[in-house]
């Protein structure tokens, strides 16, 4: 992990920046580098499609941890996560299948 040392001097700064967040300055010391992170703060969302897609992942990461746990579903599981390349982790392969169930589900429901 490289050392950062932070609030070095800036010259200059372009581009806009709001009320409500917060310009850090940092420089890498193994590098030199200097390069800045905007943190603005994250107001929660009330966008029906956001609130839809966040209850697919959440439905989703339920229904893959549910299937793992059974053991019933998790050999046959196993049999086609190691039959497949795509997915490194089971887990990530069941995931993939119960989010893509979930969004036909929500998709068919009119939601997304």
């Amino acid at each position: 992990m490289a050392k950062v040392n932070y609030e070095f001097p800036v010259n200059r700064l372009k581009g806009k920046v709001g009320k409500k967040s917060r310009v850090i300055f940092a420089m890498r010391k193994d590098t030199g580098t200097k390069y800045t992170q905007l943190q603005g703060e994250r107001s929660p969302s009330n966008d029906p499609t956001v609130l839809a897609n966040q209850a697919v992942f959440s439905q989703a990461s339920a229904a893959a941890r549910q299937a793992i746990a059974d053991p019933q579903q998790l050999i046959g599981l196993q049999e086609e996560w190691q039959s497949q390349s795509k997915y490194k982790t089971l887990y990530g392969y069941v995931f993939s299948l119960k989010y893509a169930e979930a969004r036909a589900a929500a998709k068919a429901q009119g939601l997304i």
